[in-house]
């Protein structure tokens, strides 16, 4: 759940720096040469430490729910926050983990948590994210596989620290084959009234061996019909605003 917690943050900062979407939002940032690189920026963020969501480390990071799992392969927990409210952990695993705690070759999950004005003492969290994975030629010695999909919601997600307010909604996709990996989104997010939309009208490629990507196409959407996109380029990105002229920033720069 920890980095699912961390893009969140990701997406929050979006705004910050400056759903499958619901077009009941008002974006209301808008995009400026200023900002533009900012806020692309952040966004290519998303594409990082994609290896981490994978169905074994999922289950580590779900802990408290998936321990009680063993026995069956549905399972809800719900949690005391402290000082205040609740958290409920879900997770659905395919009958052999339930039975033997050994993920099978091939197999599908998905875990989720609802927060209800869970407070820890530094912010209050509500509303959920789940994690739905396919997979299949799962080699256990490594934590390898032949084909992964996995899919990440965000439903209201909200979060209040030191009287502000950040909330996301949407969704971020994963596929994962032998050499190479595609990652898309579509997402809104929101810090304090101020709202864009991040998306990816062509998904994210990378080589699993490679440091960067090979292709893909990012846009941000602001108020006033204002927009950036970033189109990945063999050295880099080029970054257009509002159907202006490309900027090119190299590798090193983002």
């Amino acid at each position: 759940m920890k980095k699912l917690m961390t893009i969140a943050g990701v997406a929050i900062a979006l705004t910050a720096c400056g759903p499958e979407g619901s077009s009941s939002y008002d974006l209301t940032f808008k995009i400026t040469e200023a900002n533009a690189k900012n806020v692309i920026a952040n966004s290519v963020t998303l594409t990082e430490d994609t290896d981490e969501y994978t169905p074994s480390k999922m289950l580590e990071s779900y802990s408290a729910p998936t321990t009680a799992i063993q026995s069956r392969a549905s399972q809800s927990v719900t949690l005391d926050c402290s000082p205040s409210g609740t958290m409920t952990l879900s997770a659905t695993v395919p009958d052999s983990y339930a039975n033997t705690g050994d993920l099978p070759t091939s197999g599908q999950m998905s875990v989720s948590t609802t927060f209800n004005n869970c407070d820890d003492g530094w912010e209050v969290t509500d509303g959920g994210m789940s994690v739905s994975m396919s997979w299949s030629g799962y080699n256990e010695s490594n934590d390898t596989y032949n084909s992964l999909t996995v899919g990440i919601d965000f439903d209201d997600f909200k979060v209040t620290a030191d009287g502000e307010t950040s909330k996301i909604d949407g969704g971020l996709d994963i596929s994962t084959g032998s050499t190479s990996q595609s990652v898309s989104w579509d997402l809104y997010s929101q810090f304090n009234g101020q709202t864009l939309r991040t998306s990816t009208p062509q998904a994210i490629s990378i080589g699993l061996n490679d440091t960067y990507p090979s292709a893909g196409v990012i846009r941000v959407e602001g108020a006033d019909d204002t927009f950036a996109e970033a189109k990945i380029v063999p050295n880099g990105y080029e970054v257009t605003v509002n159907g202006g002229q490309a900027t090119l920033y190299t590798w090193d720069q983002f």
